[in-house]
């Protein structure tokens, strides 16, 4: 009944996509694709949103999900899948929980076990967790071509813990879908930066902002805060605080560790 009176509260909202998010939760249960079946079809006569979409308890091909929350039901999947009416999305991380790219071959094998194309739920530029929470990743998109269109329903993007910072990678994603082979990920990086940077200046005379976060990106994404000794962080956070933005704002928190880590994620 708790339930039931949520889904009342939000129709008041009028919401339009209703999520059911089963994951971050044990696993290894009987009946479990049984159960989470018949919730979401509850919920789906009760909700007036237009969309629903399901996140099951194990979203990927990755072991460590079963590690985590147990062992996968046999036949999880195909019980999802036939079970679910088709007008319900799955999310689906892709090969891992973080996938570098999702290939053609593994997408139709996901078709095949969920009876339905997957919805995205791309873990980039996601930093969260704990070893990941200690870099920004401000590179464009790769490895999502449009031809991911075909084989998705949709596809939604996990951001950082920066929201002004994580604009910079999600500017590149629906021009890696509308440029095709013509995309190139350093030209749309440089051209992210320099629309939503590039009006925030040093002083008279210096540099914007999207040149400095162009000179940082190898520190940022690539050797991350536990390669940057105390000297060289005070250092970059006296060059960003010469910038009044809430991008270098978020970069300031993240070098005096804002947004440590929090033990509380379990796929950390």
């Amino acid at each position: 009944q708790s339930l039931r009176d949520k889904i009342k509260r939000l129709n008041q909202l009028g919401v339009n996509i209703l999520c059911l998010l089963f994951d971050d939760m044990r696993g290894d249960q009987p009946d479990l694709a049984k159960t989470q079946v018949r919730i979401t079809r509850d919920v789906l006569s009760q909700t007036t949103a237009k969309k629903v979409i399901m996140c099951p308890t194990y979203y990927s091909f990755a072991p460590k999900l079963e590690k985590v929350f147990g062992t996968m039901p046999e036949n999880y999947f195909q019980d999802l899948g036939n079970g679910l009416p088709p007008e319900v999305d799955i999310f689906w991380t892709g090969p891992e929980i973080c996938s570098q790219d999702y290939p053609e071959s593994h997408m139709k094998e996901v078709i095949q076990l969920l009876g339905r194309k997957p919805f995205l739920w791309d873990n980039y530029p996601v930093n969260d967790g704990a070893d990941i929470s200690r870099f920004l990743f401000l590179k464009a998109f790769e490895n999502r071509p449009g031809t991911l269109n075909k084989l998705t329903s949709g596809h939604a993007v996990n951001p950082m813990n920066q929201p002004w910072l994580s604009r910079i990678p999600l500017y590149s994603l629906p021009r890696s879908y509308s440029q095709g082979v013509d995309y190139n990920p350093e030209a749309t990086l440089k051209e992210a930066l320099h629309q939503l940077c590039g009006k925030y200046e040093e002083g008279q005379g210096g540099i914007n902002l999207a040149q400095q976060i162009a000179s940082d990106i190898g520190n940022f994404q690539t050797l991350g805060l536990d390669k940057l000794n105390q000297a060289k962080r005070k250092q970059l956070i006296q060059t960003y605080r010469h910038f009044d933005s809430p991008y270098s704002e978020e970069i300031i928190g993240w070098l005096s560790d804002k947004y440590a880590f929090d033990p509380a994620c379990l796929t950390g």
